[in-house]
């Protein structure tokens, strides 16, 4: 069974864990395929980025993590792209080196935060798209076993090859699979493909592509409830111990 990992290049953030600008949602998602290859020898796993050649570092290390492969879509070109112009360069890459059963990528980035990729790559490929996706249970001859969780519920679901899984949960942390993943990390070269393969216009990517801008991001405030608690005067510590029992004890019979 062959999975794609699609990992987003944060050259801005440098997570200070050895996972060489590696998305932390990305993480979890190559966790997951790795998990799945230690219980079933057929798990073939490429890692892929749209990113500039500065970006060979991560797939390196996604390779000691336990991947199999690694293809960095790169070129001047692709530059400015947006999440639209990314989602439609990235299914290109996939037209071209085949499509697998399972595209794997995190529920969004750390710098852009859109959360859009995923989905539109899925809608491109007319894939399945399951987000909140946190754990996979089992593989089966043409479907999978997922849990997904929202805010209230946690969810069981089976879902028909082929598919694109969003995964929520974030991983600062992930050691290297083993010595010999290592080895063969230092030695690999990401297979690197350009619009001279891709053959994509100048109007469907770059900053002629883009149809949309992040102009901001910044983290919500909540807002703090005031409560208002009405004044009393206690002559004397007894007496302020008693009261405070007692509306204790009103409280609990609520």
């Amino acid at each position: 069974m062959n999975i794609i990992i699609c990992m987003k290049y944060s050259s801005k953030y440098d997570f200070n864990d050895g996972c060489n600008h590696i998305n932390p949602y990305d993480l979890f998602a190559i966790k997951s395929a790795i998990t799945l290859k230690r219980q079933f020898s057929c798990v073939h796993i490429t890692a892929l980025t749209m990113a500039p050649k500065s970006a060979t570092g991560m797939l390196k290390k996604a390779i000691s993590l336990g991947c199999d492969e690694a293809v960095l879509v790169t070129d001047k070109i692709f530059g400015g792209s947006d999440t639209i112009a990314t989602s439609y360069i990235l299914y290109r890459a996939l037209k071209y080196i085949g499509l697998p059963q399972l595209v794997m990528c995190g529920e969004k980035s750390i710098d852009g935060e859109t959360g859009f990729v995923g989905i539109a790559l899925a809608h491109r490929l007319n894939f399945t798209c399951i987000t909140n996706v946190v754990d996979i249970e089992d593989i089966r001859c043409k479907s999978i076993i997922l849990q997904t969780e929202d805010r209230k519920y946690k969810n069981k679901i089976e879902v028909d090859f082929p598919a694109v899984l969003n995964f929520r949960d974030t991983l600062p942390s992930l050691g290297a699979f083993s010595f010999h993943q290592q080895i063969l990390a230092k030695q690999f070269d990401p297979y690197i493909l350009t619009n001279n393969e891709l053959q994509i216009s100048d109007s469907l990517c770059g900053f002629e592509g883009a149809r949309t801008k992040v102009i901001k991001v910044e983290e919500k405030k909540k807002k703090r409830e005031k409560k208002e608690i009405d004044s009393l005067v206690i002559e004397n510590i007894d007496t302020g111990i008693d009261y405070i029992f007692n509306e204790l004890e009103k409280n609990s019979l609520q």
